[in-house]
């Protein structure tokens, strides 16, 4: 992306204009790290905007997957098992870290509503969802985290816990 009109922005390979949007909740203790990526992203061309809205309009757009960028406020888990924890390594559920309609596609996975309005888009779909790539990062970790939950060996579970975070390592931030 670079800026093909010279008005000092980066447009989309196809010449239209590139907004970012961060959407945080108003009144988090995260607006001024907000406002902080927005100026870094407005110094080297990219329009970048901060939205603070109320937690429910920010949850509705969330879970629709219709948001660019949320900042989130959130804890670490309180134990050093992140498989309990599967919202730290994965988007597993619609209320996932990141990807929510991944997360509901993976939270679907096994259950009488797996697959449901497939023939829908996600956004359309009960509730919304989508299923990542097989090459996607999203899906690669998902796949890992299941294999790493059945794994009786703790070694071996604990490796593949490495292998998801070095994904987010090589291939993030998520």
């Amino acid at each position: 992306m670079t800026d093909q009109n010279g008005d000092g922005w980066r447009q989309l390979p196809s010449g239209e204009p590139l907004e970012i949007w961060i959407q945080i909740n108003a009144g988090s203790p995260f607006t001024e790290t907000a406002e902080l990526m927005k100026e870094d992203w407005r110094a080297i061309g990219l329009d970048a905007r901060v939205d603070a809205m109320p937690g429910v309009q920010l949850g509705q757009i969330f879970l629709g997957g219709t948001f660019d960028i949320r900042v989130f406020g959130g804890g670490a888990p309180g134990s050093a098992d992140l498989l309990s924890f599967p919202v730290f390594l994965t988007s597993f559920g619609p209320s996932g870290r990141w990807a929510p309609l991944y997360g509901a596609w993976m939270s679907l996975e096994g259950t009488p509503r797996e697959g449901v309005d497939a023939d829908k888009p996600p956004q359309d779909r009960q509730p919304p969802w989508d299923e990542p790539a097989l090459d996607d990062p999203a899906y690669r970790m998902w796949q890992l985290h299941k294999l790493a939950r059945r794994e009786p060996d703790r070694q071996k579970r604990d490796e593949l816990v490495y292998e998801i975070l070095q994904i987010h390592v090589d291939e993030g931030p998520f």
